[in-house]
């Protein structure tokens, strides 16, 4: 009776089991047009670090902590560089200052030039004038001085006829034959003689004095000649001196744009030594605190993008063919199991591989697999990080119904 039990109870055992391995060991499988596959939730990593050596100053991010593109995360100590910035700012403004006095200097110059030649141009036409008048007052003087010594000449026959009438007028006085009136009419005719000589020497005087005045022209010309010579080199002076100014605003200008040039690359150093970050995102690692002494790239963040996360799967080797880039994927996470988000696939492996260890079920670890991306459409209020496990849906058919990932 006993053993009648037991048998009957073993049965009875079996076919619970039975049904109960049919009922939750059996899943219905996914639709077809849909495969599922699981793997972790990452992102692209990016690297924060630094262009040069030094000590770090200050570090801004933790672990954790949102940054944004652009954001200062980090400062190296400046103070040596912050010198060097200042040195280079009054190397600009003491070339700035020499070019500007230079260009002062070469605008007096060219003014120089200009009225120099202005001169030169004016001395040229006193000299014109004087060509054209010398001549001519040389000529009337001379015609002067002739008509003077006529006058002279004229005025001494007068006198000497008058002085020869006075005695043939006395000779006839004293004879009786004219009256002593004609005598006193005589001698008053050689005294005004005697004044027209003295008159006309001292107009002839006159002439002289205007002619040896007149050739004095002569002198004029050339002591003319003699200024513009003068004034013309003194205008070939300032055209060199501005020439060679010119020159100089040119050095300045060169010495001008090193300068900046030099401020400019210590003020890239100077930059440097703030670092920021590169992208948005959490700080995911920090790698070194305040006051430490870092090399040249050593790195001090490391940032990920949670707007652009991925999930990366193994799809067996019979089923990597049905997937294609730009395929439809739902991705499902135990933390938010009604929270299903869209995704793409945008990368699939060229080369199997044997399943990481990472995939979660035994059997499917000792196949050969293909790694795929599926990048995630959106992360609401970045509630997906890097590292959380989750399974994806994949559809490789169009117009398949979703269905949840079944294991």
């Amino acid at each position: 009776m006993r053993k009648a039990l037991a048998v009957a109870f073993v049965v009875v055992l079996a076919a619970a089991a039975v049904v109960a391995y049919r009922k939750w060991g059996l899943k219905e499988p996914l639709p077809d047009g849909l495969l599922q596959a699981n793997g972790r939730l990452e992102g692209d990593r990016v690297l924060v670090a630094t262009k040069l050596e030094g000590r770090i100053e200050s570090l801004l991010a933790r672990e954790g902590d949102a940054v944004t593109k652009g954001a200062v995360v980090a400062k190296l100590d400046d103070a040596r560089v912050r010198a060097q910035v200042e040195q280079a700012d009054a190397e600009v403004r003491r070339a700035t200052a020499s070019l500007a006095r230079t260009r002062v200097a070469i605008q007096e110059a060219k003014d120089t030039v200009a009225l120099a030649g202005a001169r030169v141009a004016a001395a040229e036409a006193s000299l014109a004038l004087l060509r054209k008048e010398v001549p001519k007052e040389i000529a009337a003087a001379d015609a002067a001085v002739v008509g003077a010594r006529a006058a002279v000449a004229k005025a001494g026959a007068t006198r000497e006829q008058a002085e020869r009438d006075v005695e043939r007028t006395r000779r006839l006085v004293d004879q009786g034959t004219l009256q002593q009136r004609e005598m006193e009419m005589a001698e008053t005719a050689v005294a005004v003689a005697v004044e027209d000589v003295a008159a006309a020497k001292a107009a002839l005087k006159g002439a002289e004095e205007v002619l040896a005045q007149a050739r004095l022209g002569d002198d004029r010309i050339r002591v003319k000649e003699e200024e513009i010579a003068t004034l013309r080199a003194e205008e070939v002076r300032a055209r060199t001196q501005a020439r060679w100014y010119e020159a100089a605003v040119a050095e300045g200008d060169a010495s001008v744009a090193a300068a900046e040039a030099a401020k400019r690359e210590i003020q890239s150093v100077l930059d440097d030594l703030t670092i920021v970050s590169p992208t948005d995102g959490v700080v995911l690692t920090r790698m070194v605190e305040e006051g430490e002494v870092v090399a040249r790239g050593a790195a001090l963040l490391e940032v990920v993008d949670l707007d652009k996360l991925y999930l990366k799967v193994y799809v067996p080797e019979p089923q990597i063919g049905r997937i294609r880039i730009g395929s439809e994927a739902r991705i499902f996470t135990d933390a938010f199991p009604d929270t299903p988000v869209d995704a793409t696939v945008r990368y699939v492996a060229s080369q199997a591989e044997f399943t990481p260890k990472e995939v979660q079920t035994p059997d499917e670890r000792v196949k050969l697999v293909f790694a795929v991306k599926l990048y995630l459409k959106g992360n609401p209020e970045h509630r997906f990080t890097p590292g959380l496990p989750a399974d994806a849906v994949i559809r490789w058919k169009d117009g398949t119904p979703w269905a949840r990932p079944r294991w």
